[in-house]
This record gives C-alpha cells, structure tokens and sequence, in this order.
C-alpha cells in the first residue's frame, strides 16, 4: 500500500497549535494527549533505531510510534484488518429491512407499508428510524413502549 501524500500528524504539526489555541477551554485533557500523540508519533521525538543493511551498508532510520488508539499510522492496518474480517459476517442484502421487505411472508408486507408510511413517528432523534410503532395486525395505532 502507498504511503499517503498527506497525513493526520502532518496536518496536526502544522496547524495543531493554532487549533488548539482557537479552542481552549473546549478540548479535553485526553483530547489534546491523543493530538500531541499523533504528533509525535513516527518522529525523532520519540527516538528510533538505524536499520543497516549488511550488504551494501544502505542505513535508514526508523523511528517508533506512538501506538495511540486513536493514531491513524499505528492503528489504521489493524483497523482495515478487522473490517475486512468482519465483511465475511455480514448478510449479503442492502439492509435487513430491504432483506424482509423482499420475503413473502405477510408479516414483512404489512410491516413495510407501516414502516414507510409512517416514517415521521418512528423516527428517533441519534439514529434515524427507531422500531415501527404501530401493531401490523390491527388497524389503530398502537405507541410502542420506550
């Protein structure tokens, strides 16, 4: 995989300081550990070792990172590889709801017409949609309990 002609800690080191100074008082101390983290990270401050090949005596410096959570060079290939690990887990269908709707039981019918009739009062305020709030077997309204 190609190196990135951009990165996180570059764009931390040249514009972190004027952010955070921009920001005070509304960033975390944990906030500002993870930035000075990134920044660091893979870069003389936090040392390195010569890795020489005994061939021909080419030398380069590997420095160390930081190994933060949060830091997209130490952790991003672990992060790609459990996502792709986790692809192999998923139904194969658009969503669950495109996956019922396309069965031929009665129950999914119904609770379609429902679901997309009635969007405005299933709907949650941090995640879209909540669960249908109407019974599908019965004409009236029925509040789902919350």
């Amino acid at each position: 995989m190609a190196r990135p002609t951009l990165e996180v800690a570059e764009i931390f080191r040249t514009h972190g300081p004027a952010w955070r100074q921009a920001q005070r008082g509304h960033l975390s101390l944990g906030q500002h550990k993870v930035m000075a983290a990134i920044e660091r990270c893979r870069s003389a401050a936090l040392g390195g070792h010569v890795l020489q090949c005994p061939a021909c005596a080419h030398a380069e410096i590997a420095y160390n990172s930081c190994r933060n959570r949060h830091c997209p060079k130490c952790q991003g290939s672990a992060a790609r590889r459990w996502l792709e690990d986790r692809q192999g887990d998923l139904l194969p269908v658009e969503s669950l709801l495109s996956h019922l709707i396309q069965r031929d039981s009665p129950i999914p019918k119904a609770f379609s017409i429902q679901w997309f009739h009635h969007k405005t009062l299933n709907r949650k305020e941090e995640s879209g949609y909540g669960l249908p709030s109407y019974c599908t077997s019965s004409a009236s309204p029925i509040r789902a309990a919350t």
